[in-house]
């Protein structure tokens, strides 16, 4: 997934802990846009909402922040 990408290679992320709204919401649609460009707004929102449903359902990740903001 893009998303995985952009926060391993682009933000450096290392730690789920260290994971920001800003970097799920503007920056990465903002990076989105310029790399792929082909996927519309609301179809990214609803795929980025689904990857972390599944890491909060699997008590890998939670992160009420992030989640309220989808």
């Amino acid at each position: 997934m893009f998303l995985i990408d952009f926060l391993c290679f682009d933000c450096q992320l290392r730690d789920l802990d260290d994971l920001t709204v800003g970097m799920v919401n503007g920056q990465f649609r903002r990076w989105h846009i310029r790399k792929v460009g082909d996927m519309q707004e609301s179809k990214l929102k609803t795929a980025v909402k689904k990857f972390f449903i599944f890491l909060e359902q699997e008590k890998i990740f939670s992160n009420e922040n992030i989640m309220d903001s989808y």
